[in-house]
Formats: structure tokens, sequence, C-alpha cells
């Protein structure tokens, strides 16, 4: 897959969070500005400028047992902020996630799936199948967690179970977690 760069436009109407010509490109190193790696205090104003309150702020909670850091996740509907502690003990911005809700459509007060876009033009409900064509990687079941789910250099998707001609239902930028 070719080097990705996040492109955002946030043409945002005053006052109203994902309005319809809000687009969110997969990759890169930044959400709007904010970069992977800035502390959660440097990030949080710049996201909540352009996209509004979150719908949900998990504070600051003790972290996965996989990895043992402290983490925070602060969610706008489907689409979330996540943040882990450094050694210092400083959370910073590790990436960003966008979800579907359990029947395929977009969870309440977040971006509708055609506003995440993808390389190759994959989008959020598009076969796991037809990703791994256009992007060159073969589909496969994860033994562990019995999903389709795709790692790449800059992005990641999964399915919701052992289909692989089911739909794309997570991104992660750049890379989904194990343990939320």
């Amino acid at each position: 897959m070719k080097n990705l760069a996040i492109a955002v436009t946030a043409a945002l109407m005053a006052g109203t969070a994902w309005a319809a010509d809000l687009k969110i490109t997969a990759g890169g190193d930044n959400l709007f500005g904010a970069k992977f790696g800035q502390p959660v205090d440097a990030v949080l104003p710049i996201l909540t400028q352009t996209l509004g309150a979150p719908t949900q702020d998990s504070g600051r909670i003790p972290g996965c047992p996989l990895n043992g850091v402290d983490e925070r996740f602060v969610d706008w509907g489907g689409f979330g902020a996540q943040f882990f502690a450094d050694e210092s003990g400083t959370l910073k911005f590790e990436r960003w996630t966008y979800r579907l809700g359990p029947e395929g459509a977009a969870l309440p007060d977040g971006p509708q799936p055609n506003q995440i876009v993808m390389p190759g033009g994959i989008r959020m409900g598009d076969a796991y199948t037809r990703a791994a064509k256009v992007w060159g990687f073969k589909a496969e079941v994860d033994d562990v967690f019995q999903i389709g789910w795709h790692f790449g250099k800059e992005l990641a998707i999964m399915t919701a179970d052992d289909n692989l001609d089911g739909p794309i239902v997570e991104i992660g930028v750049p890379h989904i977690g194990a343990c939320e």
C-alpha cells in the first residue's frame, strides 16, 4: 500500500459537529493537526474545536492487562481518540478509531460511514475481501479473535466475525487496539 497522508478538511458549520462536508482520510500522523504522540492536553482542544463536545470521556483509567499502561478514551459517537501513558505517565495521543453499530449503521452523534475515506475507494461497510483485493493482502481469520483483522502500515481494519465477505466494521489509525 502506498504511503498515505492524512488529508482532513473540516469545513464545519458554526457549532455543528460532523457537518456533511467533513471528511477524514485514513493514514498519516495526525488528525485535524493534532499529531500522534502529543499530550492529551494539547490534543483535546484541537479535537473539540473541530468536532464539538465529546459524547463520552473515560477520563484516565487503568490500562489493559496486555500493556499495563493507563489510558483514556474520548468518543464522538462511533469516532474516538485514544490516549496511552508513556514512561513518564503522560497520556499521549496514540490513535483514532471509527466503528459501526451492531446493525452496521453509524452510531448517533458521530460521522456517517461515507465520511471516513480509505485508500483505493474502500469504505466502511465494504466487504473485507474487497479491501484485501484492492490493498493486496491475504484475507484470513485471526486465530485468536476469530475475526477478519488486517494491520497495514498506517491503518487497520476488522470485521465483526469470521465471515471474510462480511463488512468492515472498524478502522483504526494507525492501528486497532486489542483490549478495548
